[in-house]
């Protein structure tokens, strides 16, 4: 895991929020970086970060 985590609002009910993990693959030729969590029974969200916010992380985050 690249670090504590996130929080993200569900896009159909933006008043809730929900604490999702951030992660880094390893392995491969450049870092990924996503964040993944779970809005409700079987409902997922994926999201990876815009370039300058990979930089970001890339810079803080070994």
């Amino acid at each position: 895991m690249a670090g504590d985590g996130a929080v993200q609002w569900r896009p159909t009910v933006p008043t809730q929020r929900h604490s999702m993990s951030v992660y880094k693959l390893s392995g491969v030729d450049s870092s990924a970086f996503f964040a993944a969590g779970e809005f409700s029974n079987a409902v997922w969200g994926f999201y990876e970060p815009t370039d300058s916010t990979r930089d970001f992380l890339l810079a803080r985050i070994k």
